[in-house]
């Protein structure tokens, strides 16, 4: 921005100067106070003493000036005067000097003068359970006014920058993949019964995002955001429950056989669509999306979910604690990590008379009236942070797209730089002179406090902290790039696309328009860097490349030549080299001593997961020896990293970038044993209490795990190969070998890449071309 003077008449205090004003200004511009120069790093310049001021500076009229006044003396009307007499360019020009009057709460008509303008950005939701325009209409309830979250702007347009799709579209439903967001309101076991099969498990690499950390949340109150902000809930009444009588998922029957039990022991207000099962405690129906008498009222109300899953709350925690009840809850088991434990008390559906207890003493201890203040700070969470459009302005201001003129490279350039830029001399242009960070990133950098010599030619590293404000770096840059022909600046605490939870920082978009046209921009993946440059430095070409002691494996009948050619096709812009491992082909085994001993089925067998296993098929086993020898050849070889695919994986869009700076990012990670690079139905993070590692890399936990499943694409690392082979000498492999890997998860030491990189169609879909399970015949019975 154009910097700003802002001159104040009146007695400098704080008592004057509106602290609330500076607070909020400050959000948005870097603003000091000044009597005696001219700050070239301030956004906006706070003036109090003008007459000391214009003695010792000269306005010119890219400095836009503004008066700030209490009222029009006429002191303030000669100001303007004062100004062109003083300032020889203002003077010929007799340009209008604004007045901006002061109110406490004048901060928009600052902002507004100033130019600064929020960019709104327009969303459209999209569900499977009403149309556009109602969906719409209930989302304008969660919004703070108007459709508006912030920047945030709830559309009912097709020409939305945004989508967000709920559970599932409609047919006819349009939407681009690259801006859509994908939340799931139903957990998976619902979504199994009653969801489109492509949408009980979608690809995350399918949308900008897929939010599969806790479902989205609502409310069904008949409520708006603001009434449920400001609103006093007068409370009149006990206990209540607002419940369905649906009796088909697991908490459909829990909760309807202790909601009978309570029926005979106690009274209370039961509202639902329907009484199927005859209780008297039965009120009656609600309207849609209305349960305000079913909770509004009541100091206490019981709630029991669907299921009991991680991450899985709905409507029905969330009603009781929006409408200041104190539930009584049967559901999600961590949602202590969402809510404070203190704002509801659980109750345990398998046991009636203890839940019934747990019920009456509270009631008898008045905890509604000790837990209200925890209830109400609750309240404002679910509304100001956890609610859908809280999460969904989160997930938007994360996602960037970034256009540059070159590929991006990968962490190793921090190790690199001095060899890849030839730099004659180092310049440290800090705006606050602090090294600290910078050293620390980059300790292997040479720095020296200099100024910037005037017209150098030589080819020059500068350094530019870009923690200050917006304004002061594009300054800076415009200053460097008058100055300095050949030169390469490094702006380290940057944010960009590898970076994202980062929102602090500068980004690209802050600086475009300043950059020269045959400028050169670098990104590494993740580091909060940013290297321009007047030089094409190639270095996306030097460091984007496998390490030599990492090989490609895809294993590939030799009988099913043409699947080697597809992925060859494929993959024939890539530039990682792809090694064909001829796969042992099941028709053609002979049962010896050796199979035998690997594949025996104890009578007794029992998985510590699933009990199938592989019944001595053909295509089973020869896919299983496949894999057992790609391991053994691990172990025998100079290698230390295999990535194995099987020939029918689909790779994700540019795979071959992913892939490297992904094994970049856990190059000296020693630990690790084997990586998977997708698995079927692997999205079940937070229930198997899987945790982030690095970034997009998680660590698979030690917990039983019934989902999941295919060994299509992975990395091994050598250490990874002996420990297999070690389980299947002294274990045997009963089982599917992808079932037989995962089953050792317990001793060893698992990543998958989140989201993943490759994936498979699944067997039983589409008519799967597939030489395993469409083959049945068992290896015993072929050799008899």
């Amino acid at each position: 921005m154009t910097q700003k003077l802002l001159f104040y008449l009146g007695s400098f205090s704080s008592t004057i100067i509106n602290e609330n004003f500076l607070i909020q200004i400050k959000r948005y511009y870097h603003v000091i106070f000044s009597n005696n120069e001219i700050d070239i790093f301030a956004d906006i310049i706070i003036i109090y003493d003008y007459l000391s001021f214009f003695l010792s500076n000269k306005i010119y009229k890219n400095n836009k000036t503004y008066i700030w006044h209490n009222d029009l003396s006429m002191l303030q009307h000669n100001i303007p005067n004062f100004m062109h007499f003083v300032n020889g360019v203002i003077t010929t020009e007799q340009v209008n000097i604004p007045g901006v009057i002061y109110y406490d709460n004048n901060i928009e008509k600052i902002l507004d003068i100033f130019g600064y303008q929020e960019k709104v950005i327009t969303v459209k939701f999209l569900c499977n359970w009403i149309d556009d325009f109602n969906i719409y209409k209930i989302m304008l309830r969660l919004c703070k006014s108007e459709g508006k979250w912030n920047r945030i702007q709830i559309t009912n347009s097709d020409d939305a920058q945004y989508y967000c799709i709920l559970n599932h579209p409609q047919k006819g439903h349009k939407w681009k993949s690259e801006n859509t967001i994908l939340i799931m309101m139903e957990e998976y076991t619902n979504r199994k019964t009653f969801f489109p099969k492509e949408w009980i498990s979608p690809k995350h690499e399918d949308f900008m995002c897929y939010e599969d950390n806790h479902n989205g949340i609502e409310w069904h109150l008949n409520k708006t955001w603001n009434e449920l902000m400001v609103d006093n809930i007068n409370k009149t009444k006990i206990l209540s429950s607002v419940t369905s009588s649906e009796y088909r998922l697991e908490g459909h029957i829990k909760r309807i056989l202790f909601l009978q039990f309570l029926d005979n022991n106690i009274n209370f207000d039961l509202y639902g669509k329907s009484n199927n099962f005859n209780l008297k405690n039965y009120i009656g129906s609600l309207p849609f999306m209305n349960k305000d008498d079913g909770i509004l009222p009541y100091k206490y109300t019981i709630a029991c979910e669907n299921n009991m899953i991680n991450g899985y709350f709905t409507e029905k925690i969330v009603d009781a604690i929006l409408g200041e009840c104190l539930c009584f809850y049967w559901g999600c088991p961590n949602l202590e990590k969402f809510l404070d434990s203190r704002s509801f008390i659980r109750i345990d559906l398998d046991d009636h008379r203890k839940s019934l207890n747990i019920i009456t003493d509270a009631i008898r201890n008045n905890e509604w009236e000790k837990r209200i203040h925890i209830i109400r700070i609750q309240k404002l969470k679910i509304l100001n942070e956890i609610q859908l459009i809280p999460m969904i302005e989160k997930i938007i201001n994360n996602h960037e797209k970034i256009q540059c003129n070159n590929l991006v490279f990968d962490d190793m350039m921090i190790n690199s730089i001095n060899e890849l830029l030839p730099v004659e001399i180092v310049i440290n242009f800090t705006l606050n002179r602090k090294l600290s960070n910078a050293i620390s990133s980059l300790e292997k950098i040479p720095f020296y406090d200099s100024i910037i010599p005037i017209n150098s030619g030589r080819k020059t590293l500068i350094f530019i902290d870009g923690s200050g404000s917006i304004s002061s770096i594009c300054d800076t840059l415009m200053e460097i790039f008058c100055q300095i022909s050949n030169y390469h600046i490094l702006i380290i605490n940057f944010k960009n696309e590898y970076n994202y939870h980062h929102n602090e920082y500068i980004e690209l978009k802050n600086i475009e328009s300043i950059l020269p046209k045959n400028c050169f921009i670098y990104f590494p993946s993740k580091e909060e860097w940013i290297l321009i440059s007047s030089i094409e430095c190639h270095i996306n070409l030097i460091k984007h490349e496998l390490d030599n002691k990492i090989e490609t494996k895809v294993i590939n009948l030799k009988r099913r030549y043409d699947r080697w050619e597809r992925f060859l096709d494929f993959t024939k812009h890539h530039r990682i080299i792809y090694n064909r491992f001829t796969a042992i082909d099941g028709r053609q085994l002979i049962m010896n001593d050796e199979l035998d001993r690997i594949f025996k089925i104890p009578e007794n067998f029992k998985g510590k997961r699933w009990q199938i296993t592989h019944n001595w098929q053909i295509g089973v086993i020869g896919c299983a020896m496949s894999h057992i020898n790609i391991w053994k050849e691990l172990i025998q070889n100079d290698m230390d990293i295999y990535i194995i695919f099987e020939d029918d994986v689909i790779l994700s869009q540019n795979f071959d970038n992913k892939i490297i700076k992904i094994l970049n990012r856990i190059k000296n990670d020693n630990k690790w044993d084997i990586m998977f690079l997708g698995m079927n139905d692997d999205i079940h993070h937070q229930l198997y209490e899987d945790n982030y590692v690095y970034d997009n890399i998680m660590q698979y936990s030690s917990k039983m795990r019934i989902h999941g499943g295919g060994l299509y694409g992975y990395c091994l690392h050598k250490r990874g190969a002996i420990k297999l082979i070690d389980c299947v000498e002294k274990l045997g492999v009963q089982q599917p070998i992808d079932h037989f890997v995962i089953d050792q998860f317990d001793t060893m030491i698992a990543y998958k890449t989140v989201p993943p990189l490759v994936s498979a169609i699944i067997y039983g879909n589409e008519n799967l071309d597939t030489d395993i399970q469409n083959v049945t015949i068992s290896l015993k019975s072929l050799n008899k």
